[in-house]
């Protein structure tokens, strides 16, 4: 049985607690734009989810929470680019992160893919119960419940963010009575490197490797705090449909065009 529908008619709680009290198994597939994230439930519990936005990616998250250095993170990559395999299970054999941390990493991760969704306004999703789970995915049994709560109490913080920051758009200045030696953490710091850089809510979260729901946390309590302020809103940029270009999708076909044009050009 397929279930489809938008966010609009039906949201990511109402449609959890729909599949938790259904004791449903399959994957609940919620796509906006380009970005597409699954949720794999098996008898009505969460057993694990996945997500194409490369700020969710697991080597992001372990950049962000300190778990791994760059240069670890780039080593293990080339070696799975080269080699195939899990870039958790080639991390902890390498000795960068223990087994242990990486399992902890997974089922933090696997959650906050699917309490992003809760502040998803519009969205297109699909529940597949014909549909195997991944035969790679890594179980983690979390009950359905405590995720919609979770996603609820974020749903509210996420209003009283957008309040004060009212797009991705946003970017800040420091307050003139500021001082360095206010307390504060590494990522505080780095939060106040990239205002004083003029950057976006949306570019301060993609620096910083971490979901826009916890850069804008983060950027809320500064300005609540009056370190920092809301300096303005940069322009919407109109980006061309790269699909509707039909650019060459292969190194074959970018050599095939090129030699058309090349003769076209050299045509009398």
């Amino acid at each position: 049985m397929s279930i489809h529908g938008t966010l609009k008619t039906m949201n990511v709680s109402d449609l959890l607690q729909f599949l938790a009290a259904g004791r449903k198994t399959g994957t609940l597939k919620i796509g906006r734009g380009s970005i597409f994230k699954q949720i794999y439930l098996e008898n009505g519990s969460i057993v694990g989810s996945s997500s194409n936005d490369p700020k969710e990616f697991l080597g992001q998250y372990l950049l962000h929470y300190g778990k791994v250095t760059e240069d670890q993170l780039q080593s293990a990559m080339d070696i799975q680019r080269q080699s195939g395999g899990r870039l958790g299970v080639i991390l902890s054999s390498r000795g960068f992160i223990s087994q242990k941390e990486v399992m902890e990493s997974l089922r933090t991760r696997t959650l906050e893919i699917i309490y992003d969704l809760f502040i998803w306004e519009e969205a297109d999703f699909e529940f597949f119960d014909s549909d195997p789970l991944p035969d790679d995915l890594i179980r983690i049994q979390v009950d359905a419940t405590s995720v919609i709560m979770d996603g609820i109490y974020r749903i509210d913080e996420w209003s009283r963010y957008r309040r004060v920051i009212p797009s991705d758009r946003t970017f800040f200045e420091l307050n003139p009575g500021w001082t360095k030696s206010l307390p504060d953490s590494k990522e505080v710091r780095e939060v106040l490197y990239h205002v004083e850089r003029r950057m976006t809510a949306a570019e301060i979260c993609y620096n910083m490797h971490t979901s826009l729901f916890h850069a804008c946390a983060v950027l809320f309590d500064l300005i609540e705090k009056g370190v920092i302020k809301v300096a303005g809103e940069v322009a919407v940029v109109e980006v061309p449909d790269l699909l509707a270009l039909k650019l060459p999708q292969s190194v074959p076909e970018l050599l095939t065009r090129a030699r058309a044009e090349l003769k076209e050009n050299n045509d009398p």
